[in-house]
């Protein structure tokens, strides 16, 4: 959480070099624990959200929510950032 709330901070280019480092992290942590869990499955789709990357972030929590479905943390990342149910 702390993550998700520092990196909103400084210049634009600042602030997207720190989305892109942590979409990075997150997608790198998901490759090697390809089971995640629902709260890295929730910070990955957030920050793509963040990141401006909505498509990639839908197809990410329609993956999520097959392997947790009815998450309480998916399905609050999926109103607040507007998502399609899956």
């Amino acid at each position: 959480r702390v993550v998700m709330a520092q990196y909103k901070y400084g210049t634009d280019e600042e602030v997207t070099q720190a989305q892109k480092l942590i979409t990075a992290l997150l997608a790198r942590l998901l490759l090697e624990y390809p089971n995640g869990s629902p709260g890295l499955y929730s910070c990955y789709v957030d920050v793509l959200c963040l990141a401006r990357e909505r498509a990639k972030a839908e197809v990410v929590y329609r993956e999520a929510w097959r392997k947790y479905p009815g998450d309480r943390r998916l399905a609050r990342v999926r109103a607040i950032r507007d998502l399609p149910e899956p």
